[in-house]
């Protein structure tokens, strides 16, 4: 199976630097022209099946691009970005942790295992139904972790300062990744 994986389009946040994570923040001008561009090039896949997450910006990017689709989308919560916690709605620059420090309990956010848990359990369903190919769009940090819960059973503590740091940081917006499954 083919997974083609959408990053939302750019919101205010994005460009303010703000935590975003389970806030319901719409695109902004360029993050709609991102997801029409998105579009365009989707239209070409036809894949058999369409998921998104939720939260505003995901849902606005899939239902532009759906424009040229035409699909049933589903929206499942699994597909939801990390949540922050009390992080949410502050400027990043007033944390003085690590990204990779952020994920935990005891702020209130989910931990990496938790985001692991439900990726790998979306994958894993998706195994199931026997499509040539589905398209998701999503989040960094979901479509990080689902790139990351193909090759692997578990998350690796080990593996958090490089997940946060050189890879995490790398999905641009309203771009199209392939894996395969």
């Amino acid at each position: 199976m083919i997974i083609y994986l959408v990053r939302h389009g750019e919101t205010y946040w994005n460009i303010e630097s703000i935590f975003q994570g389970w806030s319901n923040n719409p695109l902004n001008e360029k993050g709609i022209t991102q997801a029409q561009k998105v579009a365009e090039e989707i239209s070409q896949l036809k894949p058999c099946a369409f998921y998104s997450s939720d939260l505003m910006r995901a849902k606005q990017t899939a239902e532009i691009i759906n424009n040229e689709l035409g699909m049933e989308i589903v929206l499942d919560n699994r597909l939801r970005e990390f949540s922050l916690g009390e992080f949410e709605g502050h400027p990043k620059s007033v944390t003085p942790l690590q990204t990779h420090e952020l994920y935990k309990h005891e702020f209130g956010a989910e931990t990496p295992e938790d985001v692991f848990t439900r990726a790998k359990d979306f994958v894993a369903e998706l195994k199931t139904k026997n499509l040539d190919s589905v398209l998701v769009v999503s989040h960094r940090g979901l479509i990080q972790m689902i790139r990351y819960c193909i090759s692997r059973d578990k998350w690796h503590d080990e593996d958090s300062e490089s997940f946060f740091g050189e890879v995490f940081y790398k999905t641009p917006h309203a771009q199209v990744m392939r894996v395969e499954v």
